[in-house]
């Protein structure tokens, strides 16, 4: 890490130091600078946030299937007591047969 640091800090300099003012003014550009100093530790952050985000997705698409399953259950044993409940109504005596 130390070598790639000293690296972009060379470069720096040799930017700075350039003969004619366009090399001075290209170096003044803060993106550039930027990209010197800090674009190792950027890349490593836009990894490391694309593994997070992946992680999320996979994460919140396991949430969302779960809560279908408990939803369509649910809805199944819902339809049960509508059903049962219908049959009680209707003076079906069968209709809380089994039912403890």
């Amino acid at each position: 890490m130390a070598d790639k640091s000293s690296s972009a800090s060379t470069q720096l300099a040799k930017l700075a130091v350039g003969g004619d003012g366009n090399a001075l003014a290209e170096a003044a550009s803060v993106d550039k600078i930027r990209d010197l100093l800090f674009g190792n530790q950027m890349q490593d952050y836009d990894q490391r946030f694309a593994k997070l985000e992946t992680r999320l997705l996979e994460r919140l698409k396991d949430i969302e299937s779960e809560a279908a399953r408990n939803l369509a259950g649910i809805m199944h044993h819902k339809a049960g007591f509508a059903r049962l409940f219908e049959r009680a109504r209707a003076g079906d005596p069968t209709g809380w047969v089994g039912v403890r």
